[in-house]
């Protein structure tokens, strides 16, 4: 091989050679355009290193230098702290209470304002707005509305009955012994001849629960005992079902008047002895919504209507 073909070689494999590291830079994936791809593909955005910057405060509290993990520990804790839950409207000896709209932590806004802050920002909690289910035109139409199950399905339907109670004894015991009751039947939907019974659904008020000692009625006298209070969220079911004109098949009267309700208007439960029962003598679903409004217990049934 002569000298110009060794030369002729050598610029061959030059060639060669600068296009595989060209061609090696252009395959390196631009950082930009792979977290456009990882969008778009949905996997999770490596944004777990970024930490927030210095003096950086949100609701008053310093977190400059939290990673995004320590933001989210964070923002679960002030959640119970700074949301609001919505109070549907009720009405109360003929008065009429507005609904109030209520408000949980929007934690991907507020995220993403954490992290975009500059030194020594001062960040809020952005919000997410919760509607009532039930509003004050709801209550004087009685007309069909739209309203969201437990499932977080649409649905539609009209209030058939409501009924509210005032919490003349307010005490932390009795009040928390009414807040479980209430929740174990809210939401609960009863199917077309469907017969619903109290003490079935409640079960036998026990610590393990959560229920508390409060004042109940035996032989006519007051006593302390574990799940007192929740006769009124019975008491207050029995008078929205006969709102609603439900078939009642068992219900039972206190051995003594009460002070948050007329006489002969109450409706004592007392586990495996005294239940209330009723049965949805209607053609649709119902389904029980109940709320603790400040003082008040409130109690609707709806009647769901399918197409």
């Amino acid at each position: 091989m002569n000298r110009n073909d060794k030369k002729q070689t050598s610029i061959v494999i030059l060639i060669v050679l600068v296009t595989l590291i060209l061609s090696f830079i252009i395959s390196i994936p631009d950082k930009n355009n792979l977290s456009k791809s990882k969008k778009e593909l949905g996997t999770d955005e490596p944004f777990f290193l970024k930490v927030v910057r210095p003096e950086v405060s949100l609701e008053g509290l310093n977190i400059g230098g939290l990673n995004v993990n320590q933001i989210n520990q964070l923002l679960h804790k002030l959640s119970p702290k700074k949301s609001i839950e919505p109070q549907n409207a009720f009405i109360f000896r003929d008065k009429i209470f507005d609904s109030k709209l209520g408000r949980s932590i929007d934690t991907k806004k507020t995220m993403q304002n954490i992290l975009s802050a500059k030194t020594e920002d001062k960040i809020s909690c952005s919000y997410t707005t919760i509607a009532p289910t039930i509003s004050k035109e709801m209550l004087k139409s009685k007309g069909i509305f739209y309203f969201t199950k437990i499932d977080k399905s649409k649905s539609k339907g009209r209030i058939l009955g409501h009924y509210t109670t005032y919490l003349a004894n307010n005490s932390l015991n009795r009040r928390n012994n009414i807040r479980i009751a209430l929740e174990d039947i809210n939401y609960y939907e009863l199917k077309p001849k469907e017969e619903f019974s109290f003490n079935q659904i409640i079960g036998l008020p026990s610590q393990e629960k959560g229920y508390k000692k409060a004042p109940i009625i035996d032989s006519g006298k007051f006593i302390p005992k574990v799940g007192g209070g929740i006769c009124q969220v019975s008491t207050t079911l029995y008078n929205a079902t006969l709102e609603a004109k439900l078939k009642i098949t068992e219900r039972h009267r206190h051995s003594k008047v009460l002070s948050y309700i007329k006489a002969g208007q109450d409706a004592t439960v007392v586990p495996q002895q005294k239940d209330f029962k009723f049965v949805n003598n209607t053609e649709n679903p119902l389904i029980i919504l109940t709320d603790i409004i400040d003082r008040y217990v409130a109690i609707y049934i709806l009647e769901e209507i399918r197409d």
